[in-house]
């Protein structure tokens, strides 16, 4: 299949190495179809740099075509990937089924060692950016009609934005909720790209002040709840629907959090104006400080582990943080 070569920032993918896990369709794969599907045909489709993708063309009993997308990954870590993007699609598909492709399965090839799939409804996307309303109907109703089993924080198991594991343990404030998530990408960016002592400072007043400064509130006054959310709701991960010209979104690590993280990184999706709008408007959640939102997302997009050329761009994005929540403190 085609793969990604280099990211923007420079990245470069391991090369694919192992057998072809799409030169035949997987015993276990073929189990996992809806009963009388027969497999007509498995090619290569789509890119991606942490797995492999096809489309997977069968016949029903009665004759139609039904087509299938299938992912795939290679060990303990893909087994857990796969996992998690089933189970996050699965939650997203119970309240939002026209947003997100019906998941199937989820489980492990037979005559691979090693491999495991992801199965889905296949559906024929264009990369063009969603419509606004739609878009943003759509997100409203995820978040509006999604209620958290225990009024807490998290999700039941680990989640992977790429392949980078989200710590969703339960917490019962968003404070410390999203302070254990940042905790956990700035291991994944230390780990990366080595201990830097200035930006150890920096994260130190970001625990201790920035994200007090603009998440307590929040818990005080009692003003947001739990919803679920995609987890990863930037532009590469949205389309639009061919055959029914909605948005359609996948490639999901959900979990139970302030539709504000949701909103913040959707601002990539159609810009900051035009989903504040369509927010206001379509009834995304309100919010009494409109920087907040801006500075969540500063925090959130500022940190990414496996983006190599982004530990000047993090000590940066961090020293503005701290200096204009807590100015007396640098």
């Amino acid at each position: 299949m085609p793969d990604v070569t280099e990211a923007s920032d420079g990245y470069v993918p391991p090369p694919r190495t192992g057998p072809n896990p799409f030169q035949v369709v997987d015993p276990n794969v073929i189990t996992a179809l809806p009963e009388g599907c027969k497999v007509v045909a498995i090619t290569p489709h789509g890119s991606s740099f942490w797995t492999q993708t096809a489309h997977l063309k069968t016949v029903s009993e009665e004759g139609g075509l039904i087509s299938f997308f299938l992912k795939v990954a290679l060990d303990e870590q893909g087994r857990r990937m796969l996992h998690g993007e089933f189970e996050s699609m699965k939650a997203l598909y119970k309240v939002v089924p026209d947003f997100v492709p019906k998941p199937l399965a989820w489980g492990s090839y037979k005559d691979i060692e090693g491999m495991h799939f992801f199965l889905c409804d296949f559906h024929d996307m264009t990369e063009e950016m969603p419509e606004v309303d739609s878009f943003c109907e759509s997100v409203a109703r995820l978040h509006l009609n999604s209620v958290s089993p225990n009024n807490m924080y998290g999700f039941p198991l680990t989640t992977y934005m790429g392949p980078l594991p989200q710590d969703n343990t339960w917490c019962s404030t968003w404070e410390e909720y999203f302070k254990q998530g940042m905790v956990r990408m700035l291991d994944l960016e230390r780990k990366v790209q080595g201990p830097n002592e200035e930006l150890e400072r920096l994260t130190a007043q970001l625990f201790e002040r920035v994200i007090p400064r603009l998440l307590r509130p929040l818990t005080v006054l009692k003003s947001i709840k739990p919803v679920l959310i995609h987890g990863d709701l930037w532009y590469g991960n949205c389309c639009t629907d061919n055959d029914t010209g909605r948005p359609i979104v996948f490639d999901a690590c959900v979990q139970w959090a302030h539709n504000e993280c949701e909103l913040s990184i959707a601002r990539q999706v159609l810009g900051r104006p035009l989903l504040t709008n369509g927010q206001t408007r379509l009834g995304l959640g309100e919010r009494s400080d409109i920087d907040s939102a801006k500075r969540i997302s500063e925090l959130i997009t500022s940190t990414i582990p496996f983006q190599h050329r982004k530990r000047t761009t993090t000590i940066e994005m961090r020293y503005i943080q701290c200096q204009n929540l807590s100015p007396f403190m640098l």
